[in-house]
């Protein structure tokens, strides 16, 4: 059984890799910044994304991704091994075993996908150093804005994620899931039990990802109990090392102080994750707070703004930690099982699982 959970993040600009274990303790593997290519076609994947939210058609040509091919286990092993159950566990499994009788797929070469593999075949090599890869299973999490917003490009990261001898626990995740997992935040559903409730719980965080390339920011709100994201926004051109900073610093502190402001609208946000590798940058946090301080937030300033969160670590590893914690879920209790959620009912309830 595998006693790790391995988690990739990308975004713009580079990758970061975390395992967890099983005694809950985490490694940050690495941070990659990406190749001249990466960056090229992460953009590429950005701007397809944000022209998609103007109503655009994606720009981006259809590919294909065929899941590799398994041969049949006999696993999960029953307790009472019969012939009963081998004929049924047959009937359910026997369609996993013809793509062992086909031929493989040949997938025409994407240049975008080329470029992301490039990416998976470094961070592969920096989490040998930590772990064999016997079982080489990852969860990703990429950037909001492609994730929500593009389909074509989640395939890109399944198919360049194969061609560097890996495969997705299940396809992309948003950055900003994967921060609220690590939170252990997650979808809450009240009809499991009377006594167990959303309340208390966080109802509207929002992330903020601030990177060379980029500022993105997502508002997070909780409908029937699940995780929405119903605003998002991504500039371009208000990364760290933007023209703009350089020549004109003020109007660029205020340009994103409005993104932020305008995602957040008139929402009362209870939350607020500070993302990427610039977070912290002391000018970006000393705007974080004042938006909070004008929205009447000022006494909860430091356990929103992440200061008081030590022991979270820096938002620089939220995404990669996060798809750990899911990779270590999944890999231990299997496909099936529900995210890490306060009132997951298989967590809960079925501890043998």
């Amino acid at each position: 059984m595998p006693q790790v959970g391995i988690g990739i993040d990308l975004t713009l600009d580079y990758g970061t890799a975390s395992i967890k274990y099983r005694n809950e303790t985490f490694i940050h593997v690495a941070k990659i910044k990406g190749s001249a290519k990466y960056i090229a076609a992460m953009r590429t994947l950005a701007e397809d994304a944000i022209g998609t939210l103007a109503g655009n058609l994606s720009s981006l040509p259809a590919v294909e991704y065929r899941p590799p091919p398994r041969a049949v286990t006999l696993l999960p092993i029953f307790p009472n091994l019969t012939p009963r159950n081998l004929y049924h566990y047959a009937l359910e499994h026997i369609q996993k075993a013809i793509p062992i009788f086909r031929p493989a797929t040949v997938i025409s070469p994407d240049p975008h996908a080329m470029a992301l593999t490039g990416m998976f075949l470094d961070l592969k090599a920096s989490i040998f150093d930590f772990d064999p890869l016997i079982f080489p299973f990852i969860f990703l999490s990429i950037p909001d804005s492609i994730q929500q917003l593009s389909y074509e490009a989640c395939t890109r990261f399944q198919i360049a994620a194969q061609q560097a001898g890996l495969e997705l626990l299940r396809p992309c995740t948003s950055a900003s899931r994967s921060t609220l997992y690590y939170h252990y935040i997650g979808d809450c559903f009240e009809e499991i039990d009377p006594d167990l409730s959303c309340r208390g719980d966080i109802e509207m965080p929002v992330t903020i990802s601030y990177t060379s390339s980029s500022l993105a920011a997502s508002r997070i709100r909780r409908h029937d109990g699940m995780l929405e994201i119903p605003h998002h926004s991504l500039d371009l051109n208000l990364g760290s090392e933007s023209s703009l900073r350089k020549d004109r610093e003020e109007k660029y502190w205020a340009s994103v102080k409005k993104s932020i402001e305008d995602v957040i609208g008139d929402e009362e946000v209870d939350a607020l994750f500070l993302l990427g590798e610039h977070n912290r940058d002391p000018r970006f946090r000393e705007v974080m707070k004042s938006i909070m301080q004008e929205r009447g937030n000022e006494d909860r300033l430091g356990e929103i703004t992440g200061l008081s969160r030590k022991d979270m670590g820096d938002g620089l590893w939220y995404g990669a930690r996060g798809a750990a914690v899911v990779a270590r879920r999944l890999m231990w209790h299997g496909g099936e099982s529900c995210l890490p959620n306060a009132w997951c009912e298989i967590a809960s309830y079925h501890d043998e699982l």
